[in-house]
């Protein structure tokens, strides 16, 4: 989840709201942290957390829900990497390799996002990524240096809940 554009706290409390009603608990949440934006500069830093959880549909009807909720917090599709109120996006869905336009998993760019490596070496260190067998740990230490280079803060520590 990331949003930089209008009252950044309240954006993410909200996503986490539309989060809790998309995925089956236990949820447990990233450390909330603050991101330099990448690819178009010039923008308001984002606040960005990870969530994992279960899911009983298709990554098809995930990527559908994310979007319907996305357009519920106001964002709009205007430029690519630009500002935004929401943006949720599936890195992973399990083991499963996708590749079609609309959608990517494991996530395009997350392997070139410092803020993802750092939240999947929180959440499931163990875990292999897909196609590979490295684990989220494994990537996250030999990250390149570009994303390496990514600043970031640390605003609050990971969570773990049940409903």
């Amino acid at each position: 989840m990331g949003t930089n554009l209008g009252d950044r706290a309240l954006n993410m409390r909200l996503m986490t709201g539309e989060i809790r009603g998309i995925l089956r608990e236990p949820l447990t949440f990233s450390s909330l942290m603050e991101t330099e934006p990448v690819g178009v500069t010039g923008q308001q830093w984002f606040f960005n957390r990870l969530c994992r959880g279960s899911y009983d549909g298709s990554p098809e009807s995930l990527l559908e829900e994310c979007r319907r909720a996305e357009s519920r917090l106001g964002r709009t599709r205007e430029e690519h990497w630009g500002a935004r109120t929401a943006d949720i996006d599936i890195l992973l869905f399990g083991d499963r390799l996708i590749e079609r336009p609309e959608l990517r998993i494991p996530h395009a760019y997350m392997r070139s996002r410092r803020f993802c490596l750092m939240a999947l070496d929180e959440l499931a260190p163990g875990l292999v990524f897909p196609g590979t067998a490295m684990t989220m740990h494994d990537i996250y230490i030999s990250m390149d240096s570009g994303a390496a280079s990514q600043a970031i803060r640390v605003l609050e520590p990971p969570v773990t809940e049940t409903v």
